[in-house]
């Protein structure tokens, strides 16, 4: 059956890292990966991050997109410095480990384009695909109104040209509408031996431009034009689109499910939907989250249950990682600050109070009444409207931060991390027998703040923590943010039902970086042998009156 890809090209303004978390969070098969994110200009360090993010998330690569070739426009000596290019493109899909890469041919229309053009695209092609053959990997050349490959007629006659059996094509059914070709279904079945891939989204055809959100259909001449040369429409068209959520639009997409399930095509359905200034549209990762829940309701299929489950980016800098609106949840923000060795950088709280926990390396911490040089699991609470400076040590530094809504409750205050103090209000043991843990208050609930209580809690060699299983979603939320656990040490972390039943649980795989809302349903945790649990967890009240760290109900059967 078809795998469900998503496209870097809705998130095309915003980072990769928006990007490969919403594949990750809702349950994707794997990602088309965008040149806007990652090219041949990109450094080595962004690279290995994003590899390392999709290998601990088990994302594969199932394209390169980018926009490469155009031969047909384009002179010799211009052909040839495409082609080096290419080769820096090859090189990207091999690290990556991409089986394909798309290429463009010529963006001229196919009833405008001279022979020459073909034989041109054709002959540039076969060098591009012996290239790729080399490596192993094929190349898939884009269907796409405004360019030679607009019909299937036209498609064929260069497919025949280049002559080569890793060249083939991606269907786009919304590119062929938008020609228009009259039978997608019948064109998929015309072109059922090189069809590589084939990109899903929707569009509808518009009487009017009456539309808030519509587009020319020459828009794509100024859209492309951004990254390769584009040989305008021959004639104007006064033809409108808006786009739609997939199944919603002007494209049958029925039909043309059942064209690819009767031509065996069981290759991806690259979700490439975006909205653009489209008002009624979502956007984002509130778009990706909408896809695969209708490409799910097209195949008859029952979405997956959210993970709640993301992997904190490792690249420089502050990145927020779960947040109402980005997650499912209401109360809870966890973000995550790396700094490289000596970096300077200030965090600003606006209207959120934070718990930033150093997790990683060293600082010094200046601003808001705080002056501290900080270790390992030191701490600090800000209110919110506050700005503190941070100085990374010689090794940089690496800060988990709780945070919620601030209420006009809480003052600032640092934190020396002491797993030497005595058990008491601030550190102490919970459970017992294989659900014993050590824990440290960052911020306990006798310290005045606005919704936040959050601590460090270490497990024992392949034992429970959270246990027995509890829940607290009326009144608090959870997030669990792991570290010390780097593969292949991992662990796992479950929830399951308020009924009390282990019906339908949501199991995670967890290790460094990783992070899990726990926002209902019971939530234990535990380690493989050889590793303990390591988390820092941030409990989030939904208001100041239900901050409190004795909410927490556990399973009946395990009290």
């Amino acid at each position: 059956m078809f795998k469900i890809t998503l496209s870097g090209q809705m998130f095309d303004s915003l980072s990769v890292w928006e990007h490969l978390s919403a594949a990750a969070d809702y349950r994707y098969d794997g990602i088309e990966l965008r040149s806007t994110h990652i090219n041949p200009s990109s450094s080595q360090e962004k690279k290995d991050a994003v590899k390392a993010y999709l290998r601990r998330r088990g994302l594969p690569v199932s394209c390169l997109s980018c926009f490469v070739g155009d031969f047909g426009l384009l002179d010799d000596q211009e052909c040839a410095e495409t082609l080096e290019t290419f080769k820096k493109w090859l090189d990207i899909a091999v690290e990556f480990e991409a089986p394909m890469v798309r290429m463009w041919p010529a963006w001229v229309e196919s009833a405008a384009a001279e022979q020459a053009v073909y034989d041109r695209a054709a002959l540039w092609m076969q060098k591009c695909a012996d290239l790729a053959q080399q490596r192993e990997l094929r190349i898939a050349m884009e269907m796409h109104h405004g360019t030679i490959l607009d019909t299937a007629e036209s498609s064929l006659k260069l497919l025949k040209l280049i002559d080569r059996p890793n060249v083939g094509l991606i269907v786009d059914p919304v590119n062929l509408y938008q020609v228009p070709v009259a039978d997608i279904p019948g064109c998929i079945r015309q072109l059922k031996d090189y069809i590589f891939d084939v990109h899903i989204k929707d569009i509808i055809h518009l009487a009017s431009p009456a539309h808030r959100g519509c587009f020319r259909y020459d828009f794509y001449a100024e859209h492309i034009g951004r990254f390769t040369r584009v040989v305008p429409p021959a004639k104007p068209r006064n033809d409108y689109y808006a786009h739609r959520r997939i199944g919603m639009g002007g494209v049958d997409w029925p039909a043309i499910i059942d064209a690819l399930e009767e031509i065996g095509y069981d290759g991806c359905l690259a979700v490439e939907s975006v909205s653009e200034k489209d008002a009624y549209m979502p956007a984002g990762r509130e778009l990706a989250a909408a896809c695969m829940r209708d490409v799910m309701s097209l195949l008859k299929k029952q979405p997956s249950l959210p993970h709640w489950h993301t992997v904190s980016p490792e690249e420089p800098g502050l990145h927020e990682v779960v947040a109402p609106g980005r997650t499912p949840n209401k109360a809870a923000h966890i973000l995550r600050l790396n700094l490289r060795p000596g970096e300077e950088t200030c965090l600003r709280s606006e209207d959120l109070e934070m718990n930033p926990v150093l997790i990683e390396g060293g600082c010094h911490v200046s601003g808001c009444g705080i002056d501290e040089e900080l270790t390992r699991f030191d701490s600090f609470y800000i209110p919110g409207n506050c700005e503190v400076a941070i100085k990374a040590g010689a090794e940089g530094a690496v800060f988990y931060i709780g945070a919620g809504k601030c209420e006009g409750i809480g003052k600032p205050f640092f934190r020396r991390f002491d797993k030497t103090a005595p058990i008491g209000k601030i550190h102490q043991i919970h459970g017992e027998g294989s659900g014993q843990r050590e824990v440290f208050f960052t911020l306990d609930e006798d310290v005045p703040a606005s919704r936040l209580i959050c601590g460090l809690t270490w497990g024992a060699d392949g034992m429970w923590t959270s246990w027995p299983p509890h829940q607290h979603e009326a009144q608090l939320e959870e997030v669990y943010c792991y570290f010390d656990m780097p593969e292949p040490h991992a662990g796992f972390h479950v929830s399951y039902g308020t009924d009390g039943t282990f019906n339908d649980p949501r199991i995670n795989v967890v290790s460094s970086g990783h992070m899990v809302l726990a926002a209902d349903g019971y939530h234990p945790t535990v380690a493989v042998p050889g590793t303990r649990n390591a988390y820092l967890w941030v409990l989030v009240a939904h208001s100041p009156e239900t901050r409190g760290y004795n909410y927490a109900k556990t399973d009946p059967r395990f009290s």
